[in-house]
């Protein structure tokens, strides 16, 4: 497997590829994702989407060996290896209700981000990242400020100082590219 860098740090390329694994679930699921599978920690009822894009998302980093400790909506506490540096803060699907009745077409995300400690503060965020599965659009943000917007199938484009695009051979197909098999 070869991923492709696109945002430079560790870190920021996690955040990127997690997403795309939990899109590519998400696909994959189709309708079976609003099925109502068990109640999470908080006594909510969760649908297989919200559990599989979660664990879809814990499978990558624990066979990416990243020293992180997650914690999730549906999953609660994880600690992807032993000792873990880094938290991350994870929400398979977060917009569950108008996932649910808008038939997958409303708005709805993954959610993930990393902090830079298991004990952070505010300042410690590297990387938050949005994956809007009805719209295709991935959000990062970075701790300096650096925004991309990407479009599976269509580009990358950051906003700042600098604005770009990957080749669609790239960004096209379920995972948009980001893997290459």
């Amino acid at each position: 497997m070869v991923q492709y860098q696109i945002l430079g740090d560790l870190e920021y390329n996690f955040v990127y590829q997690a997403l795309l694994v939990a899109f590519e679930k998400h696909e994959e699921l189709g309708d079976q994702g609003l099925e109502e599978v068990q109640k999470n920690q908080f006594n909510d009822i969760a649908l297989r989407a919200d559990m599989e894009c979660e664990q879809a998302v814990i499978h990558y980093l624990r066979s990416n060996r990243m020293p992180i400790r997650v914690f999730s909506e549906e999953h609660g506490r994880v600690d992807i290896t032993a000792g873990p540096i880094y938290l991350g803060v994870l929400d398979g699907i977060d917009g569950t209700y108008v996932y649910r009745t808008e038939k997958r077409m409303g708005r709805h995300a993954t959610i993930f981000a990393i902090l830079r400690t298991i004990d952070p503060l505010y300042k410690d965020y590297l990387v938050s990242g949005i994956m809007e599965h009805a719209t295709r659009r991935m959000f990062l943000v970075t701790a300096d400020r650096k925004t991309v917007v990407i479009t599976l199938g269509e580009g990358v484009c950051e906003l700042g100082p600098l604005c770009g695009t990957l080749p669609k051979e790239l960004v096209g197909g379920v995972l948009g590219g980001a893997v290459k098999q």
